[in-house]
């Protein structure tokens, strides 16, 4: 039995849909949409369209633009390819795979965009876009000048802080120098305080000096008048009332001689005594009585006008070891300051006292006071700097307690300072007792075994 085909012939209206993609066509955006051979069936311009059906193998996009023809071929999809001055963009579409019910067929859809458009759009854009090239050159300016300042800021603080640490550094060797200097000055006016105390001792002991001197130079000068005397009685005639009156005269001219002589001795002792612990400031054996009777002996000279009385209180076995000479011009500073500063011109009853005892066996202490108007209030915190003076009328310098306050603290390794009281001033020193120098002499070196 012969079977008969049958056909059913499906036919769709799609001219509503290509209204539809040929509507959404704008100036700025054109679609076209062709078959997979490249006839358009969707363009701007409605005479394209339909090239295979009105064999018209013309109005095909393979003819008309073979280059994107050929672009379109290679790659499945595009966007934003440049053609022409155009920006063009492409897909393909293929609407079925299976074969049965539709033959497979593939569309490519296009869109492209008009160079004039294109031109409008870079003008468009080229606008903002110097604008902001404009904005990041003159930011970016902006920034490399503050940068170039910032650096030349820099530069120029490094320079002038270069500048100023040479010159601190030539500020610093030129304050070396002063500080030097001033060390050495300082040195020199304690020197030549010392030596000009010292001169001034030595004009008063020579003063004091005089009296023995001429008890004894007068004495020698009778008992050789009495030499004379009995050389004439001798030449006429020897008698023993002569005689007698001869030994008596020169017996008391020679214990008048002898007593001055003696005075002399004790002084020029004394001054001696003194002198030598001025002059040398090696650590001694230091006996504090007779150090402080050796200085009365040779300040009371000069103070004999002042009617004040220096009185010596030191116990009398008192011994340790220290510099005397450094602690004799100390004791000799105090007792000048007390008494040119302390009383006026018409003091009664005045008196400077200097006193010392033992603290115990590393420690001694001695007192230089007196019961004159005292120090100042406003003066006693700063009494010890220099050239601090309540008396700068009569061309005190004020350094007179600095130089003690330094040769107490850093000669002597002592403490001073000025104690709290009703009347007068008192100087307190505490001093400690130093170790004897060893002599190398005796010290017995043993020759290893």
């Amino acid at each position: 039995m012969d079977c008969a085909k049958a056909w059913l012939i499906i036919n769709y209206n799609l001219g509503p849909v290509l209204q539809q993609i040929q509507q959404l066509s704008k100036d700025n955006a054109q679609l076209q949409l062709t078959d997979s051979d490249g006839f358009w069936m969707v363009h701007p311009d409605a005479t394209m369209c339909w090239g295979r059906d009105l064999h018209k193998p013309q109005m095909n996009q393979a003819k008309q633009a073979p280059q994107l023809w050929s672009l379109i071929n290679q790659h499945r999809s595009l966007i934003g390819q440049k053609y022409q001055g155009k920006l063009v963009s492409f897909q393909h579409i293929q609407i079925s795979k299976s074969g049965y019910v539709v033959p497979e067929r593939e569309f490519i859809l296009l869109t492209s965009t008009p160079s004039n458009v294109v031109s409008t759009l870079r003008r468009d854009a080229m606008l903002p876009a110097a604008l902001v090239a404009i904005v990041i050159v003159f930011l970016g300016t902006g920034f490399v000048l503050r940068d170039y300042q910032s650096r030349s800021t820099v530069h120029a603080i490094a320079a002038r802080l270069q500048q100023e640490m040479v010159e601190l550094r030539r500020v610093n060797r030129l304050l070396d120098s002063t500080l030097k200097q001033q060390q050495m000055l300082k040195d020199d006016l304690a020197e030549s305080k010392r030596l000009s105390s010292l001169g001034m001792m030595v004009a008063g002991v020579s003063h004091e000096l005089n009296t023995p001197i001429g008890g004894a130079l007068l004495a020698v000068t009778g008992v050789e008048e009495q030499l004379q005397l009995l050389q004439t009685a001798i030449e006429k005639g020897l008698t023993k009332s002569a005689l007698e009156q001869f030994l008596q005269r020169t017996n008391a001219g020679l214990q008048l001689a002898d007593k001055n002589l003696l005075q002399a001795n004790v002084i020029i002792k004394s001054f001696r005594r003194l002198t030598l612990a001025r002059t040398g400031d090696d650590v001694r054996e230091c006996f504090l009585a007779e150090l402080v009777t050796d200085l009365i002996n040779g300040l009371t000279p000069m103070i004999k006008k002042s009617g004040i009385r220096l009185v010596n209180r030191v116990e009398p076995q008192l011994c340790f070891w220290s510099q005397p000479g450094i602690l004799s011009q100390v004791l000799q500073n105090l007792v000048l300051n007390a008494i040119e500063h302390g009383f006026d011109e018409k003091t009664e009853n005045g008196w400077v006292t200097i006193s010392g005892h033992r603290v115990d066996a590393e420690w001694v202490e001695l007192t230089v006071s007196d019961n004159g108007k005292g120090v100042a209030a406003e003066l006693q915190d700063s009494i010890f700097d220099p050239f601090v003076t309540s008396n700068r009328a009569k061309q005190h310098t004020g350094l007179g307690l600095h130089l003690v306050h330094q040769w107490v603290t850093q000669c002597l390794m002592g403490q001073i300072h000025l104690a709290a009281g009703q009347g007068g001033a008192s100087f307190v020193m505490r001093l400690p007792n130093g170790e004897p120098p060893v002599d190398e002499s005796t010290i017995a070196t043993e020759k290893p075994a």
